[in-house]
């Protein structure tokens, strides 16, 4: 059965990002998600988790200018020092705050670099970051994301996904998994379920959002029962991140969860 984490990025906006995890505890959440921890000590955050008694599940590697655009930079050979220095801070957090896994944000296809030189780049940045997640018990991920919300994002296709996993295992590395955003998966494909199947072995964690307006699931739009029912067999016990903008309180748009008798918090 897929487990709830809230992502406290986006939800429980009501109050303070240091304020948002005991108000996950007191919706019945156990594991919480977010994006950056960069801009808070990792002792603070560290000290917010355990005094609600969460588990924290997933946050990313630094993006590098957010602001300006970037998304990591991990196929852009000319910033390979930058790439590597901010694995080692978003393992520095690691080691403190303890996630079950980190998202390798692969960056926007860089300009004047031919995408096999760009895809070199990635797979031998991969290769390097997964061994020292793996050091760290740390879950490296990768994520498609969907190129209307995210502009010349260079992994956009779930398909190009699997094929980054199988060449570093070809390579003798050891690969990233896939985040698999269902949100971003129905932008792209529009197939939910046909491609939970297709990459089947290789998931680490869930994320989910409505396909419209990016707000709570609707199960006008999306297939749920059907949806966790396919997680449920193909990756049991795994995480599923609520990475949503809530259509009005937080806690209100969490009545979608209540109809859902294959997740639970």
């Amino acid at each position: 059965m897929p487990r709830l984490a809230a992502n406290l990025t986006l939800l429980f906006n009501e109050v303070a990002f240091p304020d948002r995890f005991q108000a996950a505890a007191d919706a019945g959440f156990k594991a919480v998600e977010f994006l950056f921890p960069y801009e808070w000590p990792a002792g603070d955050i560290k000290a917010c988790l355990d005094e609600a008694g969460l588990e924290l599940v997933l946050f990313n590697g630094p993006p590098g200018d957010w602001e300006a655009g970037d998304r990591g930079s991990a196929c852009d050979p000319r910033r390979m020092a930058e790439f590597r220095k901010s694995i080692l801070l978003a393992l520095d957090y690691a080691k403190i705050l303890q996630p079950r896994c980190l998202h390798i944000m692969t960056g926007l296809t860089p300009v004047d670099v031919s995408k096999e030189q760009a895809r070199e780049c990635l797979l031998t940045n991969l290769a390097w970051a997964t061994d020292l997640c793996s050091k760290e018990g740390v879950r490296a991920l990768i994520e498609p994301l969907n190129l209307q919300d995210n502009p010349g994002y260079f992994l956009s296709d779930f398909g190009d996904a699997m094929a980054l996993i199988e060449e570093t295992k070809a390579r003798g590395a050891i690969a990233p998994m896939l985040q698999f955003d269902i949100y971003h998966c129905a932008k792209i494909h529009g197939d939910v379920l046909d491609w939970l199947k297709r990459t089947a072995g290789e998931i680490g964690h869930f994320q989910i959002a409505d396909p419209f307006k990016r707000q709570e699931p609707n199960p006008e739009n999306l297939p749920l029962g059907q949806i966790f029912q396919t997680i449920d067999q193909l990756a049991e016990g795994t995480f599923l991140g609520c990475e949503y903008f809530p259509k009005e309180s937080t806690q209100a748009g969490l009545v979608w969860t209540k109809s859902q008798p294959l997740i639970s918090f």
